[in-house]
């Protein structure tokens, strides 16, 4: 395969999607984070607010494959002194992808995901606990390539954003555990379950109503979703509404993921 050198199209990749949200089920007592797929998303994502990262120097070789390297990966040699990690990522064809650092969600940071065709700029941060490893999935026969640009610059964390990440996975907690508390757990009942779903959903309005992220318009949009669609008893969290994927996108590419906490089967 060879690298383009001038690609017809450029993004930055994006995290999980909102069909996938339908699996972000916290069955145990501890936190849990979104699970990693190789599913595009379904909705469009949002990009990180901060440019990718300029090189400085610290140089280092291309690595290329075809088909999966699964986790825990191959060799990734990092730099000293390297604070983060432009990967300019290619791959054949036109299926998704999801190329991981490190073991990057052990650190609660997000694999980052996309779909083959384009050159994609994925940009990681790099910790002191951050593993020498690259992990690549792909279908099988794709080719790919990841051309790595590391840099003495941390990675740019949208600061509100990350907040606003942190108090929505509070709030979608709060819906997994009502509807996990009421049905499989059968820990409470009807009363206690509305009386949740509502704190929820009061705190879902706060949290739309106060950010100043990139995620703000589908926060405020999933709200009004939540109050205008009918509810099933037992069936609270919103799985379904495509913002879901927008907000998660947006998390990811910031590397503050969703990570749900677990009230019920610890």
């Amino acid at each position: 395969m060879t690298a383009h050198a001038t690609p017809v199209s450029r993004h930055r990749a994006h995290g999980i999607g909102g069909a996938l949200a339908a699996l972000v089920l916290a069955l145990t007592g501890c936190a849990t984070e979104a699970p990693a797929s190789t599913a595009p998303s379904a909705t469009a994502s949002i990009a990180a607010t901060a440019e990718p990262v300029a090189a400085q120097g610290l140089s280092a070789e291309p690595v290329s494959g075809t088909g999966r390297v699964e986790f825990p990966g191959m060799d990734f040699p990092i730099p000293a002194g390297a604070q983060s990690l432009l990967l300019v990522f290619e791959c054949d064809g036109s299926s998704p992808f999801s190329v991981e650092l490190g073991g990057s969600m052990m650190l609660q940071q997000s694999p980052l995901y996309g779909t083959c065709g384009d050159t994609a700029d994925l940009l990681f941060p790099v910790l002191a606990a951050t593993q020498p490893k690259l992990t690549v999935y792909v279908d099988e026969g794709v080719a790919w390539t990841a051309t790595p640009l590391f840099s003495t610059d941390p990675f740019p964390t949208e600061t509100s954003l990350a907040s606003d990440c942190s108090a929505f996975a509070a709030v979608y907690s709060a819906y997994l555990n009502a509807d996990q508390g009421y049905g499989p757990y059968k820990a409470f009942g009807e009363d206690e379950w509305a009386r949740r779903v509502g704190a929820a959903t009061d705190d879902l309005a706060a949290l739309a109503a106060s950010s100043t992220s990139s995620i703000a318009p589908a926060l405020v949009e999933l709200h009004e979703s939540v109050i205008t669609t009918e509810t099933a008893l037992g069936a609270a969290t919103p799985v379904a509404h495509e913002q879901i994927g927008v907000i998660m996108d947006a998390c990811n590419v910031n590397q503050t993921p969703i990570v749900t906490s677990a009230e019920f089967g610890g």
